[in-house]
């Protein structure tokens, strides 16, 4: 009997930029910094059936996109109030119903510009904050999975394309065993950096393994692993990819190969894998 295997890719750039396939969670990237004008977008927000609401039970609470700052959290004004990014949710029971809700006041992929207080921000994200947003409070919280992605240095702007889809096909147990599959992705930049290039599983049982799911990764077998590899090099470690910038595109390999860890079952297996490129 034969083994159907996919592994589907989720793109994080410091400069961030991040495939349109997602598991569970927000993803946000910043599109440019121009002083205190950032930009940036939410390109997939999923989330779990029943994952609660955390702002459930509030008198009032704002879900939308900010920055953090190193001092202090954000405060949500510029975002909600003034450039009219957010939602209030705290009359929705789940996660998935603040998503679905977001998703249909600002359709995903949602572009965000809006000022910020100063130039001491590090990342974007998505948050929400259980009290009336001012200039004075900076109480915001991190929504639960999303994650935070790196400001680029002023005038920065890159871009990152990669298929976002690893498919192993149909495979006989007998197979699976070091198979290996290989996709290139491409960064463009605007301005020379190096990026360290890393991978990490959304929901691995192991640090540093690709688990495979029978049940869209609610739980995970033992017998299917993967390792990943960033220019034949460990791809949890991270490999430094230089970029020549002047919006010339620089290449790198994501690749991984199948592990057999015992009697692997008929189905269709898969994995969501996160690639993620930071400035040094």
């Amino acid at each position: 009997m034969k083994n159907n295997i996919l592994l589907t890719i989720i793109l994080l750039l410091g400069v961030n930029c991040i495939s349109e396939s997602a598991h569970a969670g927000a993803y946000v990237r910043a599109i440019s910094r121009k002083g205190t004008l950032v930009t940036q977008q939410i390109i997939a927000w999923t989330e779990e059936d029943n994952a609660p609401n955390p702002c459930k039970g509030e008198s009032v609470c704002y879900v939308g996109p900010d920055v953090k700052y190193s001092a202090h959290p954000p405060g949500l004004y510029g975002t909600c109030m003034m450039s009219h990014n957010c939602i209030e949710a705290q009359s929705y029971n789940t996660a998935k119903e603040v998503a679905e809700a977001y998703n249909k006041a600002h359709p995903i992929p949602f572009t965000a510009s809006f000022g910020i207080e100063n130039e001491d921000a590090s990342c974007v994200g998505l948050y929400y904050l259980t009290q009336q947003p001012t200039t004075a409070e900076h109480n915001g919280l991190i929504w639960p999975g999303s994650v935070c992605g790196i400001i680029p240095p002023e005038n920065q702007t890159c871009d990152l394309a990669i298929p976002t889809t690893i498919d192993f096909g149909s495979l006989n147990s007998w197979q699976v065993a070091g198979q290996k599959k290989t996709i290139t992705g491409t960064i463009t930049c605007s301005v020379p950096a190096t990026l360290l290039v890393t991978a990490t599983s959304k929901n691995s049982q192991k640090p540093g393994v690709v688990s495979f799911s029978l049940d869209g990764g609610r739980t995970f077998v033992d017998s299917l692993t993967g390792k990943a590899e960033i220019n034949d090099k460990d791809a949890f470690t991270g490999v430094e990819v230089p970029i020549t910038g002047k919006n010339i595109a620089d290449s790198f390999n994501f690749s991984v190969t199948l592990q057999k860890n015992g009697r692997i079952d008929a189905g269709n297996y898969s994995a969501t894998e996160i690639i993620i490129a930071n400035y040094e």
